[in-house]
């Protein structure tokens, strides 16, 4: 895929391959991460880095050549994580990183914990939800339930709805067609036709995945309501029917299919050959 960073947003990629590989000596994750950004040293994308952000593909075939050279294994987890390196997955994780920090309630469950996340019994309303949401006990739920986006399988759940996603049709504003949950069941029904077989990986994704996602990739989305999880996204029904032919018909849009924005058009190449070129955010690099 291709990223566009500057040598802060690289330490930040670095960080997160340290995450992910403990035990590699951090010099050798340097250079992998340099081989996987198209370079032959660390000193070279250094030095490329110089001047300012620069354009990379990302390569993890060469990232993982130049661990396993030096005894580093890998692939345990592939029937969760398919064709993503670990280097694609860093990459991944700095730009999770960056949604979370924009949207401090969004979790696998949504734009919020569900009411029995935090609350089981008694009456629930919005202030008994910041009440809980600002006890100890509360935001020790939120926190535990907000890394679930951050590990390898909620990455790549986030990467499947990038895929997804980058597709679709850009509307202008959230419409109430389809909520954000229902929309995470077409992914799943699209991974599945189109990617199960080859990849060997199911296509389940949480409905903060896909909201993560959509943020991401600039659609506009709008919170529901104050107890409930889901999101309704500025994206063509249309589009989205089209990429899912078994979903039942949603009510017709009527005149033209708006143009496929310019900024969701470039290639990921060989892993999401349609999504989008993406900077990774500067705070991540924070």
């Amino acid at each position: 895929m291709f990223v566009e960073i500057d040598q802060a947003e690289v330490e930040a990629i670095k960080r997160e391959v340290a995450r992910f590989l403990p035990a590699v000596k951090s010099s050798h994750r340097a250079e992998a991460v340099a081989r996987g950004l198209g370079f032959g040293s660390n000193a070279a994308l250094r030095e490329a880095l110089a001047s300012g952000a620069r354009r990379f593909r990302t390569d993890g075939a060469r990232f993982e050549e130049f661990l396993s050279k030096r005894g580093h294994l890998f692939r345990q987890d592939v029937r969760w994580t398919g064709t993503l390196s670990e280097l694609e997955i860093a990459v991944l994780a700095c730009w999770m990183r960056a949604i979370l920090a924009k949207h401090p309630e969004l979790n696998p469950n949504g734009m919020v914990l569900s009411r029995f996340g935090l609350w089981k019994t008694g009456y629930w309303s919005p202030r008994r939800k910041a009440e809980m949401l600002a006890s100890p006990e509360g935001m020790e739920k939120l926190r535990e339930s907000r890394l679930g986006l951050l590990d390898k399988v909620g990455l790549a759940e986030f990467a499947k709805c990038l895929e997804f996603l980058s597709r679709a049709n850009r509307i202008s504003r959230p419409h109430s067609r389809s909520t954000s949950y229902e929309q995470k069941h077409q992914v799943e029904r699209w991974w599945d036709a189109e990617r199960d077989a080859a990849t060997g990986v199911h296509g389940y994704v949480p409905n903060g995945a896909y909201i993560a996602a959509a943020v991401h990739l600039g659609f506009p989305i709008r919170h529901e309501t104050w107890d409930s999880p889901n999101c309704t996204v500025g994206v063509s029904v249309r589009s989205l029917n089209c990429l899912d032919p078994n979903t039942p018909k949603l009510p017709r849009v009527r005149g033209p299919v708006p143009e496929k924005d310019l900024a969701l058009t470039a290639a990921w190449m060989e892993i999401f050959p349609a999504a989008s070129v993406v900077r990774v955010p500067a705070q991540a690099a924070a």
